[in-house]
């Protein structure tokens, strides 16, 4: 939905659908998957999920249907819940579920998880309604996600970053002179030997809030 505006690269296809809950994108992402054979998909959902009352047990239970219906040699990036500012009474819920995430992922080989508890507290980064991101706050998970998916870039060197972005995206650094205004992304140095390179194209799936 919104994130259609600000994908992450020209590449990118966003098959967010308004409202969804993580049993939902369980159900559709066989389909994507087929339809587009991404190098990588950008995984997001489960806050809805609150919202309708479900529990962090369930909500894993259909995060799991998610990512095996993604094949194992496909790079996953999972984005943890956020801070929202009007969902307070869900962040206990929240936490919890990410911590079922993070355990489910140590033992999945293709996924990487990533914080956004950390930077994503200020109020700029969501729209007025302190619920769905603004245009900054997707510029956020764009720099998260142009890191994460660099060519060469190690599984775990992956996870350690994505568990603290401000590594690569400190928030006091400025941007290069004649480059513009705001952040920059501080990419981490790459092994002799890099991996395979994989095609640019990404499936960005989430369950946007309603």
């Amino acid at each position: 939905h919104f994130w259609g505006e600000h994908l992450p690269t020209s590449d990118a296809v966003a098959v967010g659908v308004i409202g969804a809950e993580m049993a939902d994108i369980a159900g559709y992402a066989p389909r994507f998957v087929e339809r587009y054979a991404p190098e990588a998909v950008v995984l997001t959902g489960g806050e809805n999920d609150f919202l309708a009352s479900r529990s962090p047990a369930d909500i894993l239970t259909h995060m799991k249907e998610a990512v095996a219906a993604i094949p194992k040699d496909t790079r996953i990036l999972y984005l943890g819940t956020k801070p929202e500012p009007v969902a307070g009474r869900f962040l206990e819920g929240y936490l919890k579920y990410d911590k079922l995430v993070r355990d489910f992922i140590d033992t999945t080989p293709n996924v990487v998880y990533i914080n956004n508890q950390r930077d994503m507290q200020s109020d700029d980064l969501y729209r007025w309604d302190g619920l769905h991101l603004s245009k900054q706050g997707y510029e956020n998970l764009n720099r998260k996600v142009n890191v994460l998916m660099r060519p060469g870039l190690p599984l775990l060197d992956a996870r350690r970053l994505g568990m603290d972005m401000s590594e690569v995206c400190p928030k006091v650094a400025p941007s290069p002179a004649g480059e513009g205004e705001g952040e920059v992304c501080q990419m981490p140095a790459l092994p002799e030997k890099p991996h395979k390179e994989a095609r640019a194209v990404e499936v960005v799936v989430e369950g946007v809030p309603v």
